[in-house]
């Protein structure tokens, strides 16, 4: 739908900051007072703000940050799997991602999967803390083998090792 209006007569720019506005739920008023907007010395009507919510433009503004948005979500799901804090942390975040989408869509919120997805989570939870138990053992059991053979090293005489060091390789 071709617009005919004050709103696709301004800049690229500021039709992104009011598709941003209205999209994050500003009102007319609000989005009229807005810092960017009040520099372009253009009154804007309600009737205005009306025709640009049914552009193709806006539309597109609109699906186009949706898609931004769950590559985001997606990307940070990959980068908590990645860096080994893991399963618990990806499946919180999908969680809270899943209730937020359902009470901005305005969906009832399920008992039955909303039940299956705590206790998937409680079950992740589990495993997760069981990992880090285990390497919490094999770190101790590092630091005890390290501690013993340091103690074997004690009695090295460092100055020795410094006139080595510098016979062999011209260290000072």
């Amino acid at each position: 739908m071709t617009q005919r209006n004050n709103i696709a007569r301004l800049p690229l720019e500021s039709r992104m900051r009011i598709a941003q506005l209205i999209d994050d739920g500003a009102s007319y008023d609000e989005i009229r007072s807005d810092a960017e907007i009040c520099r372009l010395d253009v009154t804007l009507h309600n009737s205005s703000f009306g025709a640009y919510r049914v552009s193709d433009e806006f539309r597109d503004y609109c699906a186009a940050r949706r898609r931004y948005g769950k590559e985001v979500e997606r990307r940070k799901i990959g980068a908590l799997m990645a860096d080994g804090s893991g399963l618990v942390k990806a499946a919180n975040f999908e969680l809270l991602r899943l209730l937020l989408e359902k009470l901005e869509n305005g969906d009832e919120l399920d008992e039955k999967s909303l039940a299956a997805l705590a206790r998937g989570l409680a079950v992740a939870q589990k495993n997760e803390e069981s990992k880090s138990a285990e390497r919490e053992s094999a770190l101790r059991a590092r630091i005890a083998e390290l501690e013993e053979k340091l103690a074997t090293l004690s009695h090295v005489d460092s100055g020795r090792v410094a006139d080595a060091m510098l016979k062999k390789f011209g260290v000072k």
